[in-house]
C-alpha cells in the first residue's frame, strides 16, 4: 500500500493542479485496493505465487486491452 502513496510524483507534470490531484487520488485508491486484494490473496492461498500470477494477469490485460485501443 506504500507504493500507492509514491504514484502522485508521476503526474506532477500535468498543468492543471486540481486535475493532478484528482488522478492522483484516483491512482492511490486503485493501488491501494490492488495492494489490499493482493495480500488477502497471499494470506487466503498461503502462497506468494497467487498474487504473483494475479499481478501479471492484471498487467496484461492491461498491455493487450491498450494494444488493441490503438490500433
Amino acid at each position: 500500500m506504500v507504493f500507492g502513496l509514491l504514484k502522485p510524483s508521476a503526474f506532477l507534470s500535468v498543468a492543471n493542479l486540481k486535475s493532478t490531484a484528482t488522478v492522483a487520488g484516483i491512482s492511490i485508491a486503485g493501488t491501494s485496493i490492488a495492494g489490499v486484494g493482493f495480500a488477502w490473496l497471499r494470506l487466503r492461498s498461503g502462497s506468494l505465487l497467487a498474487p504473483v500470477l494475479a499481478h501479471i494477469a492484471t498487467n496484461s490485460f492491461s498491455i493487450v486491452t491498450a494494444w488493441a485501443v490503438l490500433h
